[in-house]
């Protein structure tokens, strides 16, 4: 399954792709997004997902999205 995400230019992303922080953190895999946000879901037995405004996308490279934000932001932890 592909999801298209619209910013700029319009992507066909696949479910499952990694997604990183500003870092180069690994904050878990995408499983779903809209033209406004992203579902991301981290870890295996205790599943956390996260929704991430498009605008943090910063960009879609090598098979995976990164981000322009750190995960603690993405979290709420600060």
């Amino acid at each position: 399954m592909v999801a298209a995400l619209v910013n700029e230019a319009s992507w066909s992303i696949p479910l499952g792709a990694p997604v990183y922080d500003v870092a180069g953190d690994k904050l878990g895999t995408l499983k779903g997004a809209d033209h406004y946000e992203l579902s991301i879901e981290e870890g295996f037995l205790l599943v956390t997902t996260y929704t991430v405004p498009m605008a943090f996308v910063e960009r879609y490279e090598d098979g995976a999205i990164h981000l322009s934000v750190t995960k603690a932001e993405v979290s709420g932890d600060r």
